[in-house]
């Protein structure tokens, strides 16, 4: 569980392209490993958040893009006097 907290704090405050361009570099050079935000991750268990990370980010994107409607939808009925 802790994991998930982690890749949804970087979704939210948009650090998880950070995480993931030091996986590429890390995979580019043949490391095994990487240091991100003062932990080691290794690439396995990179490549695995790297997955979940950009699945969080289309989620985090679809959330937002409702609320966002939502949240129109009730300007727009303000507006009309509803």
């Amino acid at each position: 569980m802790g994991k998930m907290k982690e890749i949804y704090e970087m979704v939210q405050d948009s650090t998880a392209d950070l995480f993931i361009d030091a996986y590429k570099h890390a995979k580019t050079n043949d490391a095994l490993g990487f240091t991100y935000n003062y932990k080691f991750y290794d690439i396995i268990k990179a490549k695995a958040m790297v997955d979940l990370i950009k699945q969080a980010q289309k989620d985090y994107d679809n959330q937002l893009i409702d609320q966002l409607e939502d949240y129109y939808e009730y300007q727009a009925d303000i507006k009309r006097g509803k």
